[in-house]
Order: structure tokens, then C-alpha cells, then sequence
């Protein structure tokens, strides 16, 4: 990761106690790099770092409802 803004260290950790494989490194991944690249510059940092928890807890949701799903195995 950058040294640029970082995402919320809390939400981090809980998606990568939550999700499991695959899954969980495209998922960070993917929203590391649009929280980086994208929301920070175009919205701010407060405002990139509620999307980051939402996107968090949305996927996590997601993926107790359909684990199936998210496991890729």
C-alpha cells in the first residue's frame, strides 16, 4: 500500500478475519485501490472512509448470507 491515505484499520482487519481465501484478497483489493485512487481524491478522506466501512460491512453481510458464494473453492 501507498503512503498516501489508508483505509480504516479496523475495517481491514475485520474483513480479513471475516472472508475467507480468494475472495478476501480481491475484495481488500479491490476496495483499497478505489478508496486510494478514487474516493479520496474525488470526495475526501471522511467521506472515502464511510464508503470503506460500508463496502465492509455490505460484503461481510454478503458473504454470511451466501458463503457458498464468496468461498470461490
Amino acid at each position: 500500500m501507498t503512503s498516501g491515505p489508508q483505509p480504516p484499520r479496523f475495517a481491514r482487519w475485520l474483513l480479513r478475519r471475516a472472508l475467507d481465501g480468494p475472495v478476501r484478497s480481491a475484495i481488500i483489493g479491490d476496495l483499497d485501490e478505489e478508496f486510494s485512487c478514487i474516493l479520496v481524491e474525488r470526495f475526501g478522506l471522511r467521506a472515502a472512509r464511510r464508503w470503506y466501512w460500508r463496502q465492509t460491512l455490505l460484503s461481510i453481510a454478503a458473504c454470511l448470507r451466501e458463503p457458498s458464494v464468496h468461498s470461490l473453492e
